[in-house]
């Protein structure tokens, strides 16, 4: 597995988790083109594509992370994935002073995978999404001293 600056193909190639699945569809080319300009990152092998994510420059030192993960990224495969967007979410987290990201309650694990990227739990977001509530999580880099 390796990870890879995502291209177009990369979005349209992922078969995402069931409650990102309806959102993905919907995202057209030029929505794409700017998450990809912002400096969006794959991990991909010779048999798909199983993360594709990013922070999009909000200003003011704050990121705001998005993610699209693939249903059948499982198990062992999961953890190669988890340990290259750990990574990527460290290499985003020293160029902001916050970083975002919202769990989507829909995603069973979203919560526990905040966690485990380095996130903490902020707050609950009321019916964020359509019809589901996110929680809201942000790494935030501490002031020295």
């Amino acid at each position: 597995m390796r990870r890879v600056p995502a291209t177009l193909g990369h979005f349209r190639a992922i078969q995402a988790q069931p409650a990102q699945a309806a959102e993905l569809a919907a995202a057209s080319a030029e929505h794409c083109g700017v998450l990809i300009a912002e400096g969006a990152q794959a991990v991909i092998d010779d048999d798909g594509v199983y993360f594709i994510g990013g922070a999009v420059d909000m200003g003011f030192g704050r990121g705001d992370c998005w993610s699209v993960v693939a249903g059948n990224c499982r198990h062992m495969r999961f953890a190669v994935v988890h340990r290259m967007v750990r990574k990527f979410m460290d290499e985003k987290a020293r160029q902001y002073r916050r970083l975002e990201l919202r769990a989507d309650l829909r995603c069973p694990n979203a919560d526990r995978w905040a966690l485990l990227l380095g996130f903490e739990f902020e707050c609950v977001l009321r019916r964020y999404y359509e019809n589901a509530d996110a929680h809201l999580f942000a790494r935030i880099q501490r002031c020295p001293g």
